[in-house]
């Protein structure tokens, strides 16, 4: 898999502030990457030296295999932008807008009028492509924005919360989106919908205080060390002498027992994956296994315990 996207050792620091420290994660071709964190975590401040807006104070930035310091206009026709605040012209009308970025992005006149009957289908703009883009409702700019995004048909796409603010149905209409173009191209996706991450993200970096503290592959990160592990068991018979024979053979956990409609259920929280071990025990000592299940963290439980910890996540491969 070629890599589309590679971050260094990259810093920023403004006058009294380091924005970004010593960051580091790679973007594959065909990804839709998601890049989390808080707010002020340095999220903005990456994409902007991603996009060329910012030089960063050190470290280096690849896209598709060559320097970013080396690009010249031609970064910008292998990357398209969507802003967290998309860059319309509210005066002007969604078709010419969209012919204007075109031109400015180079493309032809045969080029730009198949690009442009492209993007207007594919982000749903036909029926108001001669509106003026300030008459438009936000979900409908955002297509608009997207579209720009588009029209030049870059291999790379950077989007910066592009459901921010979207009404139920807008935002169900953009994911759709998005989870058609992951087939062309590769992208980069900020979002604070963290179960919306979950449908449409397959790798996951995850930034705190300016620090890269996770980038992984989705189910990797929703494994991360601080989460755990929490694992329910249903038996058919116990006796209170188990519990400490059990914790001795599982090590540092947590068990919750519980007698109800004649079976016990226990609930073992662990920070590691002790299913084995637990049905290895109930089987040997004929407890009547009826049920074993572990409940899959999600990203909420992720971002949950980086909240309770002041430091974030600690740095880990995970």
């Amino acid at each position: 898999m070629n890599t589309v996207l590679s971050l260094y050792n990259v810093s920023k620091i403004y006058p009294g502030t380091q924005a970004l420290s010593e960051a580091s994660f790679c973007v594959q071709k065909g990804e839709v990457h998601g890049f989390l964190g808080p707010n002020g975590a340095g999220k903005t401040t990456t994409f902007n030296l991603i996009s060329g807006y910012l030089r960063p104070s050190s470290g280096n930035i690849e896209i598709l295999g060559k320097d970013l310091k080396s690009y010249g206009k031609e970064l910008y026709h292998n990357i398209g932008i969507l802003p967290e605040i998309p860059p319309l012209y509210p005066h002007m009308v969604v078709r010419d807008y969209l012919n204007f970025v075109a031109s400015i992005r180079g493309l032809n006149t045969k080029l730009r009028k198949q690009r442009l009957s492209y993007v207007l289908e594919k982000c749903g703009l036909g029926d108001v492509s001669h509106r003026l883009i300030k008459n438009l409702s936000k979900g409908y700019k955002q297509r608009v924005g997207m579209a720009q995004a588009l029209v030049h048909n870059p291999e790379f796409l950077i989007l910066d919360e592009p459901t921010a603010g979207l009404d139920p149905i807008a935002i169900m209409e953009v994911r759709k989106l998005i989870q058609e173009l992951k087939k062309d191209h590769t992208i980069l996706f900020s979002s604070h919908q963290l179960h919306e991450v979950e449908q449409i993200c397959s790798h996951i970096t995850i930034i705190q205080k300016g620090r890269i503290v996770s980038s992984e592959t989705l189910e990797k990160t929703k494994r991360i060390k601080s989460v755990g592990h929490n694992l329910k068991v249903e038996l058919a018979h116990w006796e209170d002498h188990y519990l400490n024979s059990l914790k001795s053979i599982l090590g540092s956990c947590e068990i919750l027992c519980e007698q109800k409609q004649g079976s016990t259920f226990l609930n073992i929280i662990s920070d590691r994956d002790c299913r084995s071990l637990v049905s290895n025990f109930v089987i040997t000592n004929n407890l009547g296994l009826l049920g074993l299940s572990e409940d899959t963290p999600n990203l909420e439980d992720v971002f949950g315990k980086m909240a309770q910890n002041e430091n974030g996540f600690q740095e880990q491969s995970i």
